[in-house]
């Protein structure tokens, strides 16, 4: 690939015409319409997922799964549904 002045480097992609409309029209929001500059958003975009990701492994390393009961919990404070009450044995 052609190297150019400072940290950039010119690069040819081929890419389906959908695509390249909607990467104009976010660049023309993002950017004045700069489509490299859209794409260079992007790509710190997908930075943060990548490092989001890693920190979500990190953070789960050496734990157990959360049970179905649990996740169903987690999902209805989502939603803003109060979670059930969990009725214990009368002894």
């Amino acid at each position: 690939m052609p190297t150019r002045p400072g940290r950039t480097i010119k690069l040819s992609i081929s890419i389906d015409q959908d695509d390249l409309a909607l990467l104009k029209k976010r660049a023309k929001r993002v950017s004045d319409g700069n489509i490299s500059a859209a794409i260079s958003e992007t790509i710190r975009i997908a930075q943060e997922w990548e490092g989001r990701k890693a920190l979500a492994k990190w953070l789960g390393e050496g734990r157990e799964e959360p049970s179905a009961e649990t996740m169903d919990d987690i999902r209805a404070e989502w939603r803003g549904v109060r979670p059930r009450k969990r009725r214990t044995k009368a002894a």
